[in-house]
C-alpha cells in the first residue's frame, strides 16, 4: 500500500531533539516513510538524512509512506508533527 498526504506545519520544526524523536516515531512502523519538501526527499527513518530537515511554521510538505502499515504510519507522523 502507498499513501501520500500534503501537510502544513503549524509550528517550527527545526530542533535536533525534535528531529531525532521523529526518527524514533517513524521506526515504529515497517513502511518506508519519506518527507518530500521542496526538491528534497528525506528518509524519515534515517537520523543522518533527517538532519537536513529544517522547516518553519507554515511550510508545506508531503508525507509519503509505502508498506503494509503505510496508512497508520502517515496518520501517526502527521499527528506527531501537528503536536510539535
Amino acid at each position: 500500500m502507498r499513501k501520500e498526504v500534503p501537510f502544513t506545519l503549524t509550528q517550527d520544526f527545526n530542533q535536533y531533539d525534535q528531529l531525532m524523536q521523529l526518527v524514533q516515531e517513524a521506526n515504529r512502523f515497517n513502511s518506508y516513510i519519506l518527507i518530500k519538501y521542496k526538491n528534497l526527499q528525506i528518509n524519515v527513518k534515517s537520523s543522518l538524512s533527517i538532519r537536513i530537515l529544517m522547516i518553519s511554521k507554515g511550510e508545506k510538505l508531503n508525507i509519503y509512506a509505502e508498506g503494509n502499515d503505510a496508512e497508520q504510519a502517515i496518520d501517526h507522523i502527521t499527528s506527531f508533527l501537528a503536536l510539535k
